[in-house]
């Protein structure tokens, strides 16, 4: 299994999505969305597949030149948290104060960041 890098990037069309970043391809495998919630307690971000709710899998492949930006650096709690809802794989770490919601199994492995 090759090493890959997880990249948050803007998306021509506005959205930002994470994904495994292939520059020799140039190509955004597993994509998911980030969607900010607005709750009671503030501003939580959604972490989604692609195609989500039509598509519950993780699948999705963007080309590059649907890219517009590359954001330099992915926040470590943004990675951890795509590859438990891509992998189903828990990331042991010390989280500071972001705190990760939502149930075990939870619809569709999405993953909600407070």
């Amino acid at each position: 299994m090759a090493a890959y890098t997880v990249s948050m990037v803007k998306l021509v069309s506005g959205e930002i999505v994470l994904g495994k970043y292939d520059a020799e391809k140039d190509l955004l495998s597993d994509v998911v969305t980030l969607q900010n919630v607005p709750t009671q307690q503030g501003m939580q971000m959604l972490l989604a597949p692609y195609g989500f709710p039509f598509e519950n899998t993780f699948d999705a492949a963007i080309e590059g030149r649907f890219i517009m930006y590359r954001f330099k650096e992915t926040a470590k709690e943004l990675e951890d948290k795509y590859i438990e809802v891509t992998t189903n794989l828990s990331v042991s770490s010390h989280l500071g104060k972001i705190h990760f919601g939502g149930s075990q199994g939870a619809a569709g492995g999405s993953g909600l960041i407070q």
